[in-house]
């Protein structure tokens, strides 16, 4: 399995777009955990996780988003998954995430959801 890599982007309405690529298991959960506190800081009102480029998602990494998404209800804010393959989509609607978590095709939809 890959690294996880995070990529955080700040949008100019205050969205911020988070693209994880690789595997995020056990050591990808500790990576991803470290990343969302920064996006917690910020308090942003729209927050999309861009999955396209996720290869596994561990339940530990599931655990940690929706520990985030918990933060995002806290605050107002709101958290869409976007671009989950087949694969991942079946891991989430296997944990029952699908129900708790909007899931969109894309980045872009994901945003035009706010």
């Amino acid at each position: 399995m890959s690294v996880l890599s995070v990529n955080i982007t700040t949008q100019a309405d205050g969205s911020v777009i988070v693209t994880l690529v690789g595997a995020a298991d056990i050591p990808g959960a500790a990576v991803l955990e470290r990343q969302l506190l920064g996006v917690t800081v910020q308090h942003p009102k729209q927050v999309v996780l861009d999955l396209s480029g996720l290869t596994f998602l561990s339940s530990l990494s599931m655990g940690t988003i929706m520990s985030f998404r918990r933060g995002c209800v806290g605050w107002g804010g709101k958290l869409t998954l976007a671009g989950a393959n087949s694969m991942i989509q079946g891991s989430l609607r296997h944990a029952g995430l699908d129900r708790l978590l909007p899931m969109c095709e894309s980045v872009e939809a994901a945003l035009a959801m706010s």
